[in-house]
Order: C-alpha cells, then sequence, then structure tokens
C-alpha cells in the first residue's frame, strides 16, 4: 500500500533519517495518492517525474525530497487519541510548516482530514520510533504568500482585487524582519511575519451594492470606495478628504 512512498523515501535518503533513532509520525501516501502526485506532472511514475527536464535534475530531486519531508513530524508522536480537535498541530513538520486536522461526516462516518484535503485511510500505525497514518493524497507545500492565495480562488475575487488595488497586499508579501537581530540567546533567530485572513466572498460585496465588474470605468472601484465613503466618512470626517486608496 505504500509501496510508491517508500521508493521515494530510498530514492532520497530520506529512509536512512527514519532507520535511525527517533520520534517520528508520517503521514504516508498510499500508492494511487502518490500516482496522482505524478500525475499532476504528467508523470506515470517516480522515473518518469523524475526524468522532466523542465526545471532540471537537481530541482525535481528537491521537489521530491521536499515533498517527503512534508509528511513528517520529526519531534513527537501522534496517535491519533493526540490529535487536535480541530486546527493544526503543536509540532511543525520537516518543511517547517504547520499540519492541521479538521473532521467530516458526509457519509455516515466520522472521517479525519488532514490540510483540508487528504483522508486518513489507515491510523495508529505503531512503529518502534513513531507512528505511520496512511493518507490518500499527498500533503504538497504551498508556496504561495497569503494574497496569491487569496487571488487563485474566484470566489474571493472582490477581496483580492481590494487587497492588490489598495496596496495592502505588497504587506502580506513580507515573510521575515530582515531589520531584526537578536540581542539575547533566549530570544529566537529571526522574527517571521504571519497572518490570519477573515476574507469575505464576493457575495457580500454584492449584497453591498458593490459591483463584481472591473473594467475600463472603474466600475468596481468606484462602487468600493462609494460604499467605503458612506461607512466611514461619517465615523472619521478627518479622513474624508482622501483620495489616494493606499492611504
Amino acid at each position: 500500500i505504500f509501496g510508491e512512498f517508500y521508493k521515494a523515501l530510498d530514492t532520497t535518503g530520506v529512509d536512512d533519517l527514519l532507520s535511525t533513532y527517533g520520534t517520528f509520525t508520517v503521514f504516508a501516501p498510499t500508492n494511487d495518492a502518490m500516482k496522482a502526485y505524478y500525475a499532476d506532472s504528467n508523470a506515470t511514475s517516480m522515473e518518469e517525474f523524475l526524468a522532466d527536464k523542465t526545471y532540471g535534475d537537481s530541482a525535481r530531486f528537491n521537489a521530491l525530497k521536499q515533498m517527503v519531508f512534508f509528511q513528517l513530524i520529526s519531534t513527537k508522536t501522534y496517535m491519533e487519541s493526540e490529535f487536535p480537535e480541530s486546527g493544526r498541530f503543536d509540532h511543525k513538520n520537516m518543511m517547517d510548516r504547520y499540519i492541521s486536522i479538521t473532521y467530516r461526516n458526509e457519509t455516515g462516518q466520522l472521517e479525519i482530514i488532514v490540510n483540508g484535503s487528504s483522508r486518513i485511510v489507515l491510523k495508529d500505525q505503531d512503529v518502534h520510533n513513531g507512528v505511520v497514518h496512511g493518507v490518500d493524497r499527498v500533503l504538497v507545500p504551498s508556496n504561495f504568500m497569503l494574497p496569491e492565495f487569496i487571488k487563485t480562488d474566484s470566489r474571493y475575487f472582490m477581496f483580492a482585487e481590494a487587497l492588490y488595488w489598495t496596496g495592502l497586499s505588497e504587506l502580506l508579501l513580507r515573510e521575515r524582519d530582515e531589520t531584526y537581530k537578536q540581542t539575547n540567546k533566549d530570544y529566537p533567530d529571526e522574527r517571521l511575519y504571519n497572518y490570519t485572513a477573515f476574507v469575505e466572498p464576493n457575495e457580500v460585496y454584492e449584497a453591498a451594492g458593490i459591483t463584481s465588474v472591473s473594467g475600463e470605468n472603474g466600475d468596481y472601484e468606484h462602487s468600493m470606495l462609494a460604499y467605503a465613503k458612506k461607512v466611514y466618512d461619517p465615523l472619521y470626517p478627518q479622513y474624508a478628504h482622501l483620495t489616494d486608496v493606499t492611504d
């Protein structure tokens, strides 16, 4: 059931890591999940995936290794009984990202979903130095920054447009504070920027009379600005004269 994933572990040398002493939680993709992962790159096997010259040999190998690392938490064993009720694990995976858990009951049977898309099909496979949970979809790292990710979903088109139109997207593209200097060994090595976005779908804006059409006549921008001025000018009259939407 995990033959393809083991092949990836062996090819990238990560199997040696998992053979050492330690504490690991592994979300292991099934063979079908791995084949679907290859198919996303128009390949039918790991050999074809690695042979794709579009990005070069090393880039393909690194992508495979990063994918493997993304499935692993190397600092703690999480049995199902230790899963969060809903939300992310306390410990990051080996790509320094958090993994989240949600639950759904669409078929009359409770299902555990990892990162919003991968269903656990085999759980609590206890081994000497950790635990393995089988998943039906590879956990793939996202390289999107927050505004870029919002922009990929057409349901939030109007919110995304406003982020870029006002210039707020530039703030949300920050990843780390380059001016930060560690002044005490008890302080973290670096200061990272992290954001939580509460995003309204297009219908919320449309219900307020804001058009979803953004053309040369500035319909979207005009109606968004008109609504904002109607709401905020009475509250903050000292700013009513502003016309620069990036201010």
